[in-house]
Order: C-alpha cells, then structure tokens, then sequence
C-alpha cells in the first residue's frame, strides 16, 4: 500500500462549540476551548478511534526510550555526532495527557491545538503531530497505526540538527527540528498518545488518513535551554530515580542511559549557590508555614511536581506567612516560580501579590511581578538585608475583580544579584 506523508501544517477551525457543562472546571481555568472538553468531530468518517490500547501504550513509551538511550549513551552519529546526556528521564506513560491527545486528534484536524489548549495542572505540555494518507480499493475499513514509523519520522530530524545546540537549543535554520527535540529533551518524563483514522477523499482517490498526536510534559523546546546536560551517562539523575547499575528491573537495565522515576516528580539536589530553598516537599522544614486572611493555602502534589495554591475572592486578601527564619546577605537574590490568574478563563487577570519581608522588627512589601501564562514564570527580587528575615506571601484581589488563583512551586534565595531575563 502507498503512504502519501505531508509535512506541512494546516489550520482547520472546528465547525462546532461544546458546551462549558460538559468541562471540568479545572480545564475552564485555562481555556473554555481546552481540547479534553471538545466531542468527536460528527463530521468525521471514523474508521478507528478511542484510546489506545495498554500494549500500543507500552510500545509508544519503549520506542520513545529506545531513542531517547540511543542520545544519552553516546550512540548517536548524525547531527555532528552528539555528546552523551548526565540526565536524561525515561518516559513513562500518562492518560491524562493521552485522553488530551485522543480528543484532539478526534477532531480530525492535522494541526496543533494551542499550549492552554492541552495544558494540565500537572505542567504545561508539548506536542508532535503526524500523519499519513494511504489509498484504498474495496476496502477502506480496516487499518493499523504504525507507531514505529511515526516516531521515527518525528526523530529523524536529528539530521538537521547540530551539536552546538546543545546547551543552549535554538532553531535557526529553514528544517524543522521541534520533532525530534521535544522526543530528546531531557526533563520531559511523561508522554500520552492518540490515534484516528477516518475515511477522506483526496483527488477524487478513495483513501484513509491515520493522525498521530503524541502529548509530552513538562514540555520542551524552550529557546536557549539546554536539551540536556552534557556528562556521563546517569552522573545528574534526580536523587528519586534509579540508573543503569542501580535499577533492579530488566526494563530499566535495557536503557543504561535513562533516569528512571518511581510514579513522582524528579526530586534534585539543592544548588550549592542557595542560601534557602522551598520546592513544597513532603517534610521540608524550610517549607512550613501558616495561612491568614481570607482562602485556604493548600499545598498540591503530583506527578508533575507540587506547590503552594490558593483561591482569593473579589475584596479579599490571602497571607502564607512562612516559620523559619532565613538568613541573608545583601544584594543576593529572592526567585519566585509562580503561575497565577482568574479563576475561570475569560475573567480578568486582577490581582496584586506581594512578599513581606520581616528584618529587625521592620516589615517590608515588594510587589512580585507576574503576568497571565500556562506555566510558571520566574519573577526575581532584590534582597537588599544582612542577617535573620522572615518571608510572607500576601495575596490581594480588588471589590471589582472575580476570584483569582495563585501556584507557586519554588522560591530560592541566591548568593548572587539578581540576574534579570535569566
């Protein structure tokens, strides 16, 4: 049977609306659009549809890591040859993210559907999407994805890429290359996928069409970062995972080169270069805190990693005033990793969060700068005190605003300045 691929994207807009009814509110708070409330396309010919198989799933995943070993041991040739990858995750499979996929792909569209389209509260996801068209005489209702194939058509553009770009990714030239480093990039550890085919007729030909979509997160392909870090196999594992060597299953020893996580977020040893950190794990110290004014603080965890999470209404104020004291020098730096908005889309972004820091009896505000965005962004300030402090969050949402919510996953304080756009 002849396969016609085409590489090219094509944008389709959908010929129906849902209802928000039929959409889980945390979903709502990205986008009424969010691609896991959307029903099959009634216009579609399905020949297969509907969630995949464990066995396919099992098959996605081991191929995925196959390549993803095939970096991180040193073995791949082209693209100048790239070096071996400290820290590369195994995937594992992920069926929020592969009920994303599959209703997307079941609106029949080869296209991309938008980042707070597909995004989790877990973390923000990346996407690839292919397809193949094959005609059929007599019988066009019986067709078998070839997963094989797909994934090795995204990761073939390894050709195009090069080695320089490996610390610091850029896509600089006319050959697409976001394929094949979301499927290498090292901090991604979870992936879902859907499949369709359906009936279409192509210059008067008789043919079915296959849509892969595969949904990965956290999501890659972020401009100048590193695709992954550059040393000996398994030397950066997060301190969670096995290795190589220190696995026990036969699964995980076929990939000596693969970081692999027990169903949790990748915990990382502290920067040496922090004078305080607060990454909201279980029993850390450093963490504990207690909740005032109006809104429960809560932290989260899962398998995208955890954080502080609060709701405020409209005219009311949220205070999570921490217990340690932490000790500073001057002129070192306070980041914030921090996602926050209304919560329901479509209302506005109004609200003012700031940090209090206590020094000496005195109590200082400064406002921590955000912006609306499905995944967290890096907000910095200033730490301009010498000695003891104490931290508070305070978060204020106006009489004429809707509820807002407020994640925060990480503050560190380093000992150098801040580095802004960093």
């Amino acid at each position: 049977m002849m396969s016609i691929f085409i590489t090219t994207l094509v944008l389709i807009l959908p010929l129906y609306i849902f209802t928000q009814e039929t959409c889980p509110k945390e979903y709502l708070r990205f986008t009424p659009e969010h691609s896991f409330c959307k029903p099959p396309n009634p216009s579609c010919q399905f020949v297969v549809k509907g969630m995949i198989s464990k066995e396919k799933s099992r098959e996605i995943v081991e191929i995925h890591n196959r390549l993803r070993n095939k970096i991180a041991v040193g073995e791949e040739t082209l693209a100048g040859g790239l070096p071996t990858a400290s820290d590369m995750l195994a995937f594992s499979w992920d069926n929020e993210l592969a009920q994303i996929a599959q209703k997307w792909i079941e609106q029949c569209l080869f296209d991309h559907d938008c980042p707070e389209c597909r995004a989790t509260r877990k973390f923000a996801v990346g996407q690839n999407v292919g397809y193949t068209w094959d005609p059929c005489t007599g019988n066009c209702d019986s067709v078998e994805p070839n997963w094989e194939e797909r994934i090795n058509s995204f990761y073939s553009e390894v050709q195009y890429f090069r080695r320089e770009f490996v610390d610091a990714v850029a896509y600089p030239g006319p050959d697409t290359t976001t394929h094949f480093t979301q499927i290498a990039w090292a901090k991604t550890y979870r992936i879902g996928c859907g499949y369709v085919a359906f009936k279409e007729v192509n210059f008067g030909i008789d043919g079915i069409k296959q849509l892969y979509v595969c949904n990965y997160g956290p999501k890659g392909n972020t401009q100048e970062q590193p695709l992954y870090i550059q040393g000996s196999p398994c030397a950066k594992c997060p301190i969670n995972s096995c290795c190589g060597s220190s696995c026990k299953g036969k699964r995980q020893q076929k990939y000596p080169g693969l970081c692999f996580l027990s169903n949790e977020a990748p915990i990382y040893p502290p920067k040496p270069d922090l004078l305080y950190s607060c990454g909201f794990q279980k029993d850390d110290r450093n963490c504990e805190f207690d909740s005032e004014g109006d809104g429960k603080w809560s932290v989260v965890r899962n398998i995208g990693g955890n954080f502080l999470t609060v709701v405020v209404q409209s005219g009311k104020t949220a205070i999570a005033r921490f217990r340690n004291v932490i000790k500073v020098k001057k002129d070192s730096c306070m980041n914030l990793y921090v996602k926050k908005g209304p919560d329901t889309f479509g209302e506005r972004d109004n609200s003012n969060l700031e940090i209090e820091i206590e020094h000496n009896g005195r109590k200082d505000l400064n406002t921590v700068w955000t912006y609306p965005w499905a995944d967290y962004i890096k907000s910095s300030i200033n730490v301009d005190y010498d000695g003891d402090i104490k931290i508070s969050l305070k978060m204020t949402v106006p009489a004429d605003a809707t509820a807002q919510f407020l994640e925060i996953k990480l503050i560190e304080i380093t000992k150098e300045p801040c580095k802004w756009g960093k």
